[in-house]
């Protein structure tokens, strides 16, 4: 889980902001609190983030991304940063950015940050929580080596060895952390594999996953289930989702398209790929063959017989609700461990639609789930109490100066349990709103 982020000088963020999951001392909604064990915390499971346009609501999920990415694919030598610091403050733009995570590990508690500009990583830490202490794991700064002597009490001479050697070696652009991993030192896997692994990004135009079918008529696919009974609840008409077999030529690619579909499959491998047009095809490549199967949406007709549809057929709410259904499949699993981060997951669909996939989520979360899922919206009916709770309600404005801040509404003093935030939000009073001045249209008198 996400327990807290901190950004600092990056794209619309000049002073630090931070987004925490650590839930307050209110008692609404309470039988959904996770209780970390390790640290004592109590963690939220949800989050939604509110703002007009240009409010920073996609920055804030661009830093995160950015971290992620740079801590997972690594840099290469020579390589610049390509780090966006603040460019509206002539001091900023020449200052490091500043990234700063604080996660849960399975039972373990971690916080992990950098400082960085565009040639350099300025300082690099990861320390251990507990209830009682901060465990120091390895610590570095610009004119210092890496510091891995916290560290040597839990390793054997030849890993601290290892790790010295690693450390030492260390681009200055290269986080070590991506180091580490990238030369396949496993002391700090954790940590790497949970950014790599369970922190999920969805982007308005993006899907979380490949929507696979299974190439087998006899094999049960859960995920197809889930989607054709959310589908259909959803009233978009469709009573089933499914695969249906067309030949490789058939796909509707250029040749030289389809000849790099061909280079990229091997042996029992399989690809996703979408056409332009909304139309998406599972591929998979056994016994020297490739068989395509094409996503198809069935409805039910007057004769109560199936009619197939190709999803480019569908609306574009259902082709949205298409590519977010894999992700509230995983997040609905007991198992699930994932943090999902959503931008705009209002966008295309009707406000009640949202609030059901919310509420529906919510109503599988307990004491012991794991998953949590953070979106922005613009979309105000979801600031009702009866759904989230104020400390999972978040607000991102910017100034006139282009700096945006971010708040929770459980920093406001007197808001009460049955109080109408929407009728307040619209009025201005928590920000997060946009600032129109007066519109230069005009009645042509001519």
């Amino acid at each position: 889980m996400l327990i807290k982020f901190e950004v600092a000088n990056f794209l619309s963020f000049n002073e630090k902001i931070e987004f925490s999951a650590v839930a307050s001392v209110e008692r609404q909604h309470s039988d959904r609190i996770t209780i970390d064990k390790t640290t004592s915390r109590r963690l939220l499971s949800i989050a939604a983030i509110f703002g007009p346009n240009a409010s920073g609501k996609s920055n804030f999920i661009k830093a995160i991304e950015f971290a992620r990415d740079l801590i997972v694919k690594g840099t290469k030598v020579n390589e610049d940063i390509q780090i966006e610091a603040f460019r509206l403050d002539k001091e900023s733009i020449n200052n490091p950015s500043e990234f700063i995570f604080t996660i849960k590990v399975d039972e373990k508690c971690f916080e992990y940050g950098f400082k960085i500009d565009r040639t350099t990583i300025h300082k690099e830490w990861l320390i251990e929580l507990t209830k009682t202490s901060e465990k120091v794991i390895f610590t570095r700064t610009a004119d210092k080596a890496i510091n891995i002597s916290y560290y040597r009490t839990k390793l054997s001479a030849k890993d601290y060895q290892f790790l010295g050697f690693l450390a030492q070696g260390t681009r200055p652009n290269q986080l070590f952390l991506a180091e580490s991993v990238e030369r396949n030192a496993p002391h700090f896997k954790e940590v790497y594999e949970w950014f790599s692994d369970s922190l999920v990004l969805i982007h308005p135009d993006s899907q979380h996953a490949p929507f696979r079918m299974s190439f087998s008529v006899t094999k049960k696919d859960a995920l197809k289930e889930f989607s054709s009974l959310v589908l259909k609840k959803l009233d978009t008409g469709i009573e089933e989702l499914d695969g249906e077999e067309i030949p490789f030529e058939s796909l509707p690619f250029p040749p030289e398209i389809k000849q790099q579909i061909k280079a990229g499959l091997k042996n029992n491998t399989r690809i996703f790929i979408q056409h332009p047009n909304g139309n998406r095809y599972n591929l998979k490549f056994e016994n020297n063959n490739i068989r395509v199967l094409k996503l198809i949406a069935y409805h039910k007709s007057k004769d109560e017989k199936k009619v197939a549809f190709d999803i480019s057929d569908e609306s574009h709410v259902t082709q949205r609700m298409i590519d977010l259904l894999p992700a509230f499949h995983e997040m609905c699993s007991s198992k699930n461990k994932k943090v999902f981060i959503i931008d705009e997951l209002d966008r295309s669909l009707h406000t009640l639609l949202t609030r059901a996939i919310i509420e529906s989520y919510l109503s599988t979360c307990t004491n012991d789930t794991r998953s949590q899922i953070i979106f922005t919206t613009h979309d105000p009916l979801l600031l009702d109490q009866e759904i989230l709770r104020r400390d999972e309600m978040w607000f991102l404005e910017k100034n006139e100066y282009g700096e945006c801040t971010l708040s929770s509404l459980s920093d406001y003093k007197g808001v009460r349990y049955d109080k109408d935030i929407r009728k307040g939000y619209l009025l201005g009073r928590y920000g997060g709103i946009p600032q129109i001045l007066g519109l230069p249209f005009q009645k042509d008198t001519a």
